[in-house]
């Protein structure tokens, strides 16, 4: 990269001016790669961090003493900076002389999410480490919606890619309403793996793929085996990934069929020696058919994977997003009120945020010099502002699983299976499934202590994280369901039930 009279490496990290190499310390040069690699986009201090000391905990105040290094070097003032630019709040942005910053995407906006999914990214940049080794590595992200599967995957690729030259391609698999199409998302990836790459050298590989191409024209001979389509597969990643580290990231991994789930599998219990990360994430977490158990399969059989579930943010989790987003200690009677509502979701947690930000409840930029918050009228507004994240979160349920916490909506304060089972006219020990499924998610369920014993066994009961999820299911409930629920409520002695 040219930029006034100096000219910046990517590959080796080595700044020139003219023809002179100029000196910076290995942690300024990688800072200044990562700031050069975001293109013009604000880069925050969790994602800095992260990158220039991926695996020691360093003070904040750190960065800007490579700030400092870096802008000497370029012969800047700071307060009238000509390519590095600050904003509180923000981070640090490589921005050229006659260029403006890129606005701050919606996705970046919840870079304070970051701070707590620095073990996830410990596990992802290790796996990248065997992989610039020269060992292929399969990683497994399994989580709900909205926990930050996609967020984590975007963040890690730019911390990738401000490190070592690489390739990626991101694959995503898609919800239908009928059978999944076989092996759909993985002909796209060796679709993709076929054609010249995205980097500038043209890459294409000579690697055939004869069983793929029966795939992608099938009737006309015999299927080919999994077996066969795996060994094709894993040839053309050590292939493309010979020369430069290539990351595939595989999207939600839940809506591919099992063939696919056997192929994923496969790779991840054969190490080769191509250079190559596929990071497949997944959503299991509801299903509760045979697509569910083989997704359970994948997880119990990769052993040589990197499998691990992106838990809630705790309590803790959510008081630093506060921290980072508004300053220390500013919103500390919001955090119980905000964890309990959004059961730790991120993406529900940033939505609520936002939504107060838009009402006027929270100001708009953390450096607002308001000593306080009404945190009472914060707290009423909070179900109101995720009304509409709530109906959305429903919406994406399996319908079994919705049916059946429509049915839930309608017992009453404590939730078992033999309740919901009465309601809905279904079989005890599938609610009992699906709702112990539903339970370790967090968003909507959260075990209560007040179950009981049915011939069936203990009668684990479960409550709505908020009341407003069981307003919201309630409307949507069926008429058949709203009768059985009015069936067992109590009658006043003497009175015969009717229907009118």
């Amino acid at each position: 990269m040219n930029f006034g009279t100096f000219h910046f490496r990517q590959a080796d990290r080595t700044l020139w001016r003219d023809s002179g190499r100029v000196h910076m310390t290995a942690k300024a040069r990688d800072l200044f790669a990562c700031l050069v690699a975001a293109n013009g986009r604000f880069v925050s201090k969790a994602e800095i961090m992260a990158a220039v000391w991926p695996d020691i905990h360093v003070l904040p105040d750190n960065i800007k003493v490579l700030v400092h290094e870096i802008r000497s070097v370029l012969e800047e003032d700071a307060r009238n900076p000509r390519f590095i630019r600050s904003e509180a709040g923000l981070g640090y942005a490589f921005v050229p002389e006659g260029l403006t910053p890129r606005p701050v995407a919606a996705e970046d906006r919840t870079h304070g999410v970051f701070l707590n999914r620095n073990r996830e990214l410990a596990v992802l940049a290790e796996a990248f480490e065997d992989v610039r080794a020269g060992s292929s590595r399969v990683v497994i992200l399994n989580g709900e919606r909205g926990i930050g599967k996609t967020a984590l995957c975007d963040v890690f690729l730019r911390l990738a890619a401000a490190g070592t030259p690489l390739r990626t391609i991101r694959v995503q698999c898609r919800e239908t309403s009928a059978e999944p199409h076989p092996l759909v998302p993985l002909a796209d990836l060796v679709q993709r793996l076929e054609g010249p790459s995205s980097s500038a050298d043209g890459f294409q590989t000579d690697v055939p793929a004869p069983a793929w191409a029966l795939v992608r024209a099938p009737g006309r001979m015999p299927s080919p085996t999994v077996s066969a389509l795996t060994a094709e597969l894993r040839a053309m990643l050590d292939a493309f990934a010979c020369e430069m580290p290539l990351i595939v990231v595989l999207e939600d991994l839940q809506w591919a069929d099992t063939a696919a789930h056997r192929i994923v599998g496969q790779l991840a219990r054969t190490e080769t020696a191509g250079k190559w990360l596929m990071i497949a994430t997944m959503c299991a977490g509801g299903l509760v058919d045979g697509k569910a158990e083989s997704l359970q399969r994948l997880m119990r059989s990769t052993s040589r994977a990197r499998t691990f579930d992106l838990e809630p943010l705790t309590s803790a989790q959510v008081a630093r997003y506060l921290d980072a987003r508004f300053g220390p200690d500013r919103l500390t009677d919001l955090i119980s009120p905000l964890h309990d509502l959004t059961g730790g979701n991120p993406s529900m947690m940033v939505a609520a945020v936002d939504g107060l930000i838009e009402n006027g409840v929270l100001p708009a930029h953390s450096d607002d010099p308001s000593p306080g918050f009404d945190t009472d009228a914060m707290v009423k507004v909070l179900p109101y502002v995720l009304r509409d994240a709530m109906s959305r979160q429903i919406d994406r349920l399996d319908p079994d699983a919705r049916a059946l916490l429509e049915a839930a909506s309608l017992v009453g304060t404590d939730i078992t299976a033999s309740a919901v089972a009465e309601v809905a006219g279904a079989d005890v020990a599938h609610v009992a499934q699906v709702l112990a499924s539903l339970a370790p998610r967090g968003c909507m369920l959260r075990p209560s202590a007040n179950g009981g014993v049915t011939s069936h066994g203990p009668d684990k009961a479960y409550r709505f994280r908020h009341p407003m999820y069981a307003h919201l299911l309630a409307e949507r409930a069926s008429v058949v369901h709203r009768f059985r629920a009015t069936q067992r409520l109590p009658r006043p002695a003497g009175r015969k039930a009717r229907l009118d």
